[in-house]
């Protein structure tokens, strides 16, 4: 389930810059997917339980927008959020505080537009989010031989 939820936390994420007139691909791909896939259930269920734990902690020191702490490749224990080393994210999207990453190429865009990426990525935006994710009904997955 976990593993569910944190593809449906990427989706919605995708989701939102594109409602925003992004590429969604800046923010999550089938490769992205595959990688999450391929990690072992307890590191995902690690990670989902950071990622619903630091949703709240943002809550309660106010805080918005873009983080690490709320972005589930950086919450992976592998990676070291300081360097980014073995981030397998980066791998497609470039190193997220490097010049033309695509994570840069989305804060970009909110200047431009005159709009500021933590008035989007509010602690509300995230904690409708965790709603949405808990809200919807579990995916059926039918094998075939």
């Amino acid at each position: 389930m976990e593993l569910r939820n944190i593809i449906r936390f990427m989706e919605l994420m995708k989701e939102q810059i594109q409602t925003d007139g992004l590429p969604g691909n800046w923010m999550f791909t089938g490769s992205d997917e595959n990688i999450l896939k391929e990690m072992h259930p307890n590191k995902i269920k690690a990670i989902w339980t950071k990622l619903e734990e630091n949703i709240k902690l943002q809550k309660l020191q106010n805080e918005s927008g873009f983080s690490a702490s709320l972005f589930p490749f950086c919450l992976n224990d592998d990676n070291r959020i300081e360097e980014c080393t073995d981030c397998s994210y980066k791998k497609e999207h470039k190193r997220c505080a490097d010049d033309g990453s695509d994570l840069q190429k989305i804060i970009h865009h909110y200047k431009k537009r005159g709009m500021d990426h933590s008035r989007t990525f509010t602690t509300e935006f995230y904690l409708e989010l965790l709603k949405k994710i808990k809200d919807s009904p579990q995916r059926i997955m039918i094998y075939r031989r």
